[in-house]
């Protein structure tokens, strides 16, 4: 089955993103597989990070953000490290077909813009990376924009997923030279 990977923290940009990936899981038919990094000493809810206490929050993240009638196999991963390092490791061994992840919204930075891991992980991944903006409300794909270096493609299977989307969606793609 196709996966999706989504990395998640706690804000709100990131339950939106959550609750975008189970709809759009639903409807492609794809798994998710939630991700959260974490740093030795960080903090959850007054308590010292461990794989257990991280895992009990993404389980209610994930009980907030799920449909009703998503019915597809879910995965939560809670490793202690960097982001981009922990997405290219579960990303080895998951091989997502896709990168969900949420944003701050919109200013004249591209940091502020699209956040800092966000843009990190934009920077240094090869999979393909759908970015969902924090005060995005659901509906159906209508335009996709296609960010691109015009390099050439280093992930081809992210031009399948592409046109599998606009297919399934009946979407118009639109490429932007960035």
């Amino acid at each position: 089955m196709k996966s999706i990977l989504i990395p998640i923290d706690f804000p709100d940009t990131s339950l939106n993103a959550l609750k975008y990936a189970f709809q759009f899981a639903e409807k492609m038919n794809f798994r998710v597989n939630c991700l959260y990094a974490y740093k030795k000493n960080d903090l959850i809810e007054d308590k010292l990070a461990t794989k257990e206490t991280i895992t009990k929050m993404i389980e209610k993240r994930i009980q907030i953000a799920i449909t009703e009638n998503y019915n597809n196999p879910i995965g939560n991963y809670a490793f202690c490290g960097e982001l981009l390092q922990t997405i290219q490791q579960i990303g080895k061994e998951t091989s997502p077909e896709l990168l969900i992840m949420g944003t701050k919204g919109v200013t004249g930075l591209k940091r502020i813009l699209i956040g800092s891991n966000t843009t990190d992980v934009m920077a240094s991944t090869d999979h393909t990376l759908l970015i969902i903006p924090g005060n995005f409300k659901t509906k159906p794909i209508n335009i996709i924009m296609w960010a691109s270096d015009l390099r050439p493609i280093k992930n081809r299977k992210s031009l399948l997923l592409l046109t599998s989307i606009a297919k399934e969606f009946d979407s118009e793609v639109r490429i932007a030279h960035i």
